[in-house]
């Protein structure tokens, strides 16, 4: 009987070694991205992801950890186009009550520019009064966008869907 042993490449065991130290640090350099923690507070985060023609928007709202039995609920409203394929792929409720809603009421998109959805996010509290809350876009457009709102007043800013065609 013919018995044969396979010999993996010491060159393979280094790219699979350094593969993993490349994802590894650049998992580290994202976590640690400077607007990822605001003035040393831990957040609980929630997102809705919408799919405008196939591209996906992420609004993430966060919220300090300390507040979180606070928030009644969250709301948040995309406007697009009528002639643009749109729909809710996710909604996470983990932390809070969250609702994602798209409105089909901007001008026709004739696709030959950027793709602007104009977005609205409500957070109601019970709290005595408004507190800090923060929200980030992860779009076509730019990779991260961070904004500061508070609670119980609508915080409205744009976002892309993706870029012109060329």
């Amino acid at each position: 009987m013919l018995r044969t042993a396979v010999v993996s490449s010491p060159f393979r065991r280094i790219t699979v070694v350094g593969l993993a130290l490349v994802m590894i640090t650049l998992g580290s350099l994202f976590a640690l991205r400077p607007h990822a923690a605001k003035a040393g507070l831990a957040w609980c985060a929630s997102d809705p992801v919408i799919s405008v023609n196939g591209k996906l928007i992420s609004v993430t709202i966060n919220i300090p950890a300390e507040r979180v039995r606070d928030v009644e609920k969250a709301q948040v409203v995309f406007h697009v186009p009528v002639n643009v394929d749109a729909r809710v792929v996710f909604v996470d409720q983990r932390w809070f009550p969250e609702t994602a809603r798209i409105v089909k009421d901007q001008p026709y998109w004739d696709g030959n520019r950027s793709l602007k959805v104009p977005v609205e996010v409500f957070v109601e509290s019970e709290a005595r009064y408004p507190f800090a809350i923060g929200i980030a876009v992860a779009d076509q457009a730019s990779a991260y966008t961070w904004y500061d709102a508070i609670t119980d007043k609508t915080f409205t800013f744009d976002t892309y869907g993706f870029v012109a065609k060329r």
